[in-house]
């Protein structure tokens, strides 16, 4: 029996439901996902007609859950619905512009100060460097590549040449490298200036560099500083901050007690807490997260990093969270969401693979005058012209959050993610639809929205919240504006020819609150 199949009462399924949906079986999105005109919504928001009510209307009918069921058989979509239903307790809700905003070098200070203190840190570019040890161990496995290549008598002859002749190309391109490659790296010669660059200017003065001339491809000019601890006392340190219109602007950092973490990457997937629910490893620990694009071999051995330990209570990581954010002068943010998790450590070169950490993750979202921002609209991506080979443009703009990893070794990760500035309060007090309108456009628009052909989908729906998110101003990707929304969120499966393809937990839908649409979170708005 599936975890998610529902029983459910033939009464459900209203033929006059299926009969409304029928239309828009082929291609949904052509009537659900419109640009919707910002002048328009900023002009409904201050207006309260028939069907809308203000916030302090909906928290003085109590609404507390929110339960039905939802079964189409033609669109292979069922949901099941029993739902806290978290209404903010606020005066009002606004409709606020905002704007992508960059950390500042005074900002990086102020972060660094508290998390390191007087720790020296290097040029982590230097990370990215191929010693001779490193080149020799490619050539290596390009000599065991050609060997296998001529044991292998599946293929002709003309097919064996002409892959040794590409073996060939590479390990002549590699033996040139060895000669020039230097025998080890001493971070101590790599002192840190402290300073965020231009990544352009940064490659400019060293095209060899692996590390700038990567992001010169991807961000050319893009902001970014990564600095590390020379590992002293077996403490590796690591700090990434990145400004980018483009990819996104962020600052993390990691200490961990074997080597760096990766956490440099230039566009990190936001995909919430992904707990594992697979056979391949055998006793996974507790509460285990894991990389979305994570696979196991059979039987995988996970082991802990017996050096941390975790003592403290839940409310003493929050506690020592809250603290930080005060020293660091962030009081617009509170806590949200987290547990204690076992965590995967992601080393950078894949060294000490299946190792994992328990540790506090607790996540942060602003908080406007008791509202959280959840930004449900995670991104922006604008179509790329027919014939460049990706569907979509480098514009992303993803989800602003704070993200805590703490345990007994105090903060051993910080996340800062794509922040953002408020500029302009459009609606102080902006009209809402009803709390019944919101719940019918859900149960008509579920199915035809989550509809895909060959696939079926369950989804249970335990929490519609009351929030904000942020949506992009259409031909815009640095400016936005936050509106209320409803967020449903529970647990979601996939299953294809009765097989699960997909199992996780998170947000699944988002109706904006203030004219009933749908918020597609591909598209921003």
């Amino acid at each position: 029996m599936k975890n998610l199949y529902f029983k459910i009462s033939s009464m459900v399924v209203c033929a006059l439901m299926l009969l409304s949906f029928s239309s828009c079986q082929k291609s949904p999105e052509t009537s659900l996902v419109v640009n919707k005109s910002l002048d328009k919504l900023i002009e409904e928001a201050g207006v309260c007609g028939e069907g809308k009510v203000y916030i302090s209307d909906i928290v003085g009918e109590q609404h507390d859950v929110y339960k039905t069921v939802i079964s189409n058989r033609n669109l292979g979509v069922y949901v099941n619905v029993d739902a806290k239903v978290d209404i903010p307790k606020v005066e009002s809700l606004s409709l606020i512009r905002v704007e992508q905003k960059s950390f500042s070098q005074e900002t990086i200070d102020s972060i660094k100060n508290e998390l390191v203190g007087n720790i020296e840190l290097y040029d982590g570019s230097v990370l990215d460097i191929e010693t001779k040890t490193d080149i020799a161990a490619s050539i290596a496995s390009v000599k065991n590549q050609i060997e296998n290549v001529k044991k292998n008598n599946s293929y002709s002859k003309e097919q064996q040449e002409q892959m040794i002749e590409a073996y060939q190309t590479k390990l002549n391109k590699l033996s040139e490298k060895y000669s020039s490659a230097p025998a080890n790296i001493i971070l101590t010669e790599y002192p840190s200036d402290g300073q965020i660059c231009t990544v352009s200017e940064k490659f400019e003065m060293d095209k060899s560099n692996e590390f700038y001339s990567h992001r010169n491809i991807f961000i050319p000019d893009g902001e970014v500083m990564y600095e590390v601890s020379d590992g002293d006392n077996d403490e590796y340190i690591s700090i990434y901050v990145q400004n980018d219109e483009k990819k996104g602007t962020r600052f993390t950092y990691r200490k961990a007690p074997l080597y760096y973490e990766n956490n440099d990457s230039i566009n990190p997937e936001y995909s919430g807490f992904l707990f594992y629910d697979g056979e391949d490893i055998k006793d996974p620990p507790k509460n285990l997260i894991v990389d979305s694009g994570r696979a196991f071999e059979a039987e995988t051995v996970l082991s802990p990093i017996y050096e941390e330990r975790v003592t403290l209570s839940k409310e003493d990581a929050i506690v020592a969270a809250d603290e930080f954010l005060e020293k660091i002068g962030i009081n617009s943010f509170a806590f949200y969401e987290g547990d204690l998790y076992s965590e995967i450590v992601d080393f950078r070169d894949g060294c000490f693979e299946n190792k994992y950490r328990e540790c506090y993750i607790l996540r942060y979202y602003r908080n406007i005058d008791g509202a959280f921002v959840t930004q449900s609209a995670v991104s922006k991506k604008e179509m790329a012209e027919p014939g460049e080979g990706n569907i979509y443009s480098e514009y992303e703009w993803d989800t602003e959050y704070i993200e805590f990893r703490i345990n007994d070794d105090g903060i051993v990760g910080f996340d800062y993610n794509h922040p953002i500035k408020i500029t302009e309060t459009v609606v102080d007090n902006t009209s809402l639809m009803s709390f019944e309108n919101i719940c019918d456009s859900f149960e008509k628009m579920m199915p035809v929205v989550k509809a895909s052909q060959n696939v079926k989908k369950y989804y249970q729906i335990d929490t519609l919240r009351l929030s904000y998110t942020r949506i992009s101003v259409p031909n815009s990707y640095t400016t936005g504006v936050l509106i209320p929304v409803w967020d449903f969120s529970g647990a979601y499966e996939e299953y294809e020819d009765e097989e699960l393809k997909v199992k996780r937990k998170g947000r699944v839908f988002c109706i904006n609150a203030i004219d009933g649409s749908i918020i597609d979170p591909d598209l921003g708005y």
